[in-house]
C-alpha cells in the first residue's frame, strides 16, 4: 500500500520531491570547537542518560559547537543548488557512557537552526534535536591561527541565553591516530494510541569516515543556564578539563545499528 509513493522521509508523494532528506550516507563539512569537562554534580548524568547505557562514576562531558554544510543525502551539489538548506549550526552537550564494554557518548541535548537536519536527526537516528539560535564567532585570520585567538559560541531559545562558551587557542596539537567516535542515542516515537511507543530503541551511530584538519588545543570557559523548556543547567561544569578547535572537519555519517529494543 503506497508503494508507488516516493521519498525517504515524510512527506512522501507520487513524485517524491517533497521529502526533506534522503537516505544515508550524509556528507557534512565545516568547523567545530569542543570544551571537555566534568560535571559539578556527577550523579546528574544518570538522570539524563537512559539505561542500559552505563555511566562512569565521574563521566567526561563535552560541549560542542559546529558550523557545517550538509548534503542531506542528495549529493554535494545541494550546497550550490540550495545554500540555505545545506548550511546549519549545531550545539551539543554529550555525556560519556558505554554499552557492553563499547565506549562512546550520548548526546543528552542537541540544538540546531536547520529544520531539515532536525527532522533527519530525530526521525532517523533518534538524536534529541530541538530548534535553537546558535552563533559561532570566526577568527579574523582563519588561515593564520595563533595562540591567543578567541572563539565564542552561544545558544539561545525562546529569547533566553542557554549556553555561553568561549575558547582561547594555546598551541597546535601534535597529530596522531584518529579513532572514529561512537554515538549512542535513544530513538523514541510515541504511539498515537497513547499506549506504548511505536519505536523505542537504543541506537549506535557515528561517522564511517572523518577527516580533521590541524587541531588547536585551547583553554575553555562554559556556562549553562536554566531555560523554560530545557535541563541544560543541571549539567553545569565543575571542572574544565580541556578544549580544542578544528577549523576543518569533513565526515560521512552512514547507517547505524539498533543495539536493543527497549
Amino acid at each position: 500500500m503506497g508503494a508507488e509513493f516516493k521519498g525517504y522521509g515524510i512527506p512522501r508523494t507520487a513524485r517524491g520531491l517533497a521529502s526533506p532528506y534522503e537516505r544515508a550516507p550524509w556528507h557534512l563539512s565545516g568547523r567545530v570547537f569542543t570544551i571537555w569537562y566534568y560535571l559539578a554534580d556527577p550523579a546528574e548524568a544518570r538522570r539524563q542518560v537512559i539505561p542500559p547505557l552505563e555511566i562512569p562514576e565521574n563521566p567526561l562531558c563535552r560541549a560542542r559547537f559546529y558550523e557545517l554544510n550538509m548534503d542531506a543525502g542528495y549529493g554535494d551539489e545541494l550546497a550550490v543548488r540550495n545554500p540555505p538548506q545545506s548550511r546549519f549550526f549545531e550545539a551539543v552537550i554529550a555525556i560519556e557512557c558505554s554499552y557492553q564494554g563499547l565506549r562512546g557518548d550520548c548526546s543528552a541535548h542537541m540544538y540546531s537552526d536547520n529544520a531539515t537536519y532536525i527532522a533527519w536527526g530525530r526521525e532517523v537516528i533518534g538524536w534529541p534535536l530541538k530548534e535553537g539560535n546558535i552563533s559561532i564567532t570566526s577568527p579574523w585570520k582563519p588561515h593564520q591561527l595563533e595562540a591567543g585567538v578567541e572563539i565564542a559560541g552561544n545558544l539561545e531559545r525562546f529569547g533566553e541565553r542557554l549556553i555561553t562558551a568561549k575558547i582561547e587557542l594555546t598551541a597546535p596539537r601534535q597529530s596522531g591516530a584518529l579513532s572514529l567516535p561512537n554515538w549512542f542515542s535513544h530513538k523514541l516515537i510515541p504511539s498515537i494510541e497513547g499506549s506504548e511507543p511505536d519505536v523505542n530503541q537504543l541506537i549506535l551511530a557515528g561517522p564511517s569516515r572523518m577527516d580533521i584538519g590541524p587541531v588547536w588545543e585551547a583553554s575553555g570557559a562554559l556556562e549553562l543556564r536554566q531555560g523554560a523548556a530545557d535541563e541544560l543547567h543541571f549539567l553545569c561544569p565543575g571542572e574544565i578539563v580541556s578544549a580544542d578547535y578544528a577549523p576543518y572537519v569533513d565526515l560521512t555519517v552512514g547507517h547505524g545499528k539498533v543495539l536493543e529494543r527497549l
